[in-house]
């Protein structure tokens, strides 16, 4: 079964997010806009998510249109069990839409990273990749009362699993105050192939060390996403 992610940029400042997210690379990521004046229907919200496993909502929580628009997707990607994030480019203050599954505040300067950390993240849950994940895995972190960890990362594929963990926790974000911390998921990308390439053994090391970060109940997995022509491993780690 082929497995789609989209983007949909709604309103002007979700739609400003969105094409400059296009502009950084989108390979797994489908891309939609609405306008403000759009009639956002029941029709129009099904051909949305059609074959959809993973949606992207950008908005601005200042543009109350798009607020609405939000909400109206979000109820039925739930009742599709379409997994739905909400980047909110509107940083100044969050808030609660709990017609979303996760609520992400984004801050302009964070795009770049953001995107690789969609498109990898939509990649994970591929058929055609080296190790992938079930989209109830992505549920599992995203979808809880409280708060998440993330972090992306770039290193060297000579650097040992210490280190790579260093650069894991440099790099963490939070969203929320409190953690269930039962699940660690990491998404790594990079060449799988020869001698200079992603170490299996480094990883095994490195997913034993976070699931560590887990409570007692919790546990780590991860997928990877080969990727011969990437000059250095990208790591993407969600914590819930």
């Amino acid at each position: 079964m082929i497995k789609t992610a989209k983007l949909i940029g709604i309103c002007e400042k979700g739609i400003e997010f969105a094409k400059r997210a296009e502009e950084s690379g989108l390979n797994r990521i489908k891309l939609e806009l609405i306008e403000d004046k759009k009639d956002v229907d029941k029709e129009y919200v099904r051909t949305l998510l059609d074959d959809i496993d993973i949606l992207y909502l950008a908005f601005s929580s200042a543009e109350r249109r798009a607020i609405e628009i939000v909400k109206a997707i979000g109820f039925m990607a739930s009742e599709r069990k379409v997994l739905c994030i909400g980047f909110d480019v509107n940083s100044e203050k969050a808030i609660k839409i709990d017609e979303i599954d996760r609520y992400v505040p984004v801050k302009h300067e964070e795009l770049e990273e953001l995107v690789k950390m969609m498109d990898m993240t939509a990649t994970s849950i591929a058929d055609d990749i080296m190790i992938n994940l079930d989209i109830t895995d992505l549920r599992d972190v995203m979808i809880t009362e409280k708060g998440i960890k993330y972090s992306y990362i770039e290193a060297d594929y000579s650097e040992n699993a210490d280190r790579i963990l260093e650069l894991v926790d440099e790099n963490t974000k939070e969203d929320g105050e409190e953690f269930l911390l039962k699940k660690c998921i990491a998404i790594i990308e990079g060449k799988t192939e020869g001698e200079n390439g992603i170490d299996l053994s480094s990883i095994s090391e490195i997913m034993e060390k976070l699931g560590e970060k887990c409570s007692d109940r919790g546990y780590s997995i991860f997928a990877i996403i080969p990727n011969d022509e990437a000059e250095k491993m990208s790591m993407t780690v969600f914590y819930n």
